[in-house]
């Protein structure tokens, strides 16, 4: 990269990932020494709204929301633009390595229901996310070690369905454009239907099946190559009760419900989190880290 600092205030120490159109950098403030994420795209000049234009967008009618980043900044820094959010959050990802690569049904609960949160504000606020998966989770454990905050990130992709003005919802449409992660999009967006809320719940079963066994029928980390049109009939092939085999009928069940909703119908989230409740073997204090 050709720049060592952003607005001047935060210096950038290391690349923490790279995606298909930014880098996402690890950053301090050199005023108040705080950590920061700072994703940094390329600038183009193009009219067109750039993946970080509309992540920039999506946050800041997000902000205040339990477990969504908080916004710090977002400009133009030489020939990139640089979007800045508070970083002192762990990758579940990285907590899932830790653990030999599997979480226990608890977590995997706790972290659903919360996850359920999540998409529940972001759907009152009238976009819908379309990329949940692994790595777009976030953890931070709060300082009484008693709870973690789950965090839901990357807004790139994410639609604004309705217009907050005039409560008009944008219309069913048929032959959309693939956007977000194959291996944990819904069946429905594989075959180019509008997205909405049903499809960030599918994605949600998806992410929690993947955490309890450590892989898909049609993705593991071992196998990741397979092009988006196998991965759907793969999905649409594979049985509910096989995805779900020796995991609690409430996954089913969850699976089954994300699937049934109407375009447009608002999940009961309700529902959803006692479906996941039902299902915690024991009072559990949540803490992985």
């Amino acid at each position: 990269m050709s720049i060592r600092r952003v607005d001047g205030r935060f210096s950038l120490k290391s690349i923490l990932g790279v995606g298909s159109h930014a880098i996402v950098c690890l950053a301090q403030n050199v005023i108040s020494d705080e950590e920061v994420a700072v994703k940094l795209e390329s600038f183009t000049g193009h009219l067109s709204e750039s993946p970080l234009e509309r992540e920039f967008v999506a946050l800041t009618n997000l902000q205040g929301g339990f477990g969504i980043p908080q916004l710090i900044w977002f400009g133009r820094e030489s020939s990139y633009q640089a979007l800045v959010l508070d970083s002192v959050a762990t990758p579940l990802c990285d907590i899932v390595a830790s653990q030999g690569g599997l979480l226990s049904l608890n977590s995997v609960l706790s972290i659903g229901c919360q996850l359920v949160s999540r998409l529940e504000y972001i759907h009152s606020c009238h976009y819908i996310h379309r990329d949940i998966k692994p790595q777009n989770v976030l953890l931070r454990q709060s300082d009484s070690r008693h709870a973690t905050t789950v965090f839901l990130i990357d807004f790139s992709v994410a639609l604004q369905y309705c217009d907050p003005a005039t409560r008009i919802h944008i219309p069913y449409q048929e032959g959309c454009p693939f956007v977000g992660t194959p291996a944990f999009s819904s069946i429905s967006h594989h075959c180019g239907y509008q997205s909405g809320h049903r499809d960030d719940i599918e994605s949600l079963a998806y992410t929690l099946v993947y955490l309890l066994r450590g892989s898909l029928p049609w993705f593991s980390d071992a196998n990741t190559s397979l092009s988006s049109n196998v991965i759907c009939n793969l999905k649409c092939d594979t049985m509910v009760e096989t995805l779900c085999d020796r995991l609690p009928v409430e996954f089913m069940t969850f699976i089954k419900y994300s699937r049934s909703l109407a375009y447009g119908a608002r999940p009961d989230y309700e529902y959803l989190k006692k479906l996941l409740k039902d299902c915690i073997v024991q009072p559990v204090c949540f803490y992985l880290m």
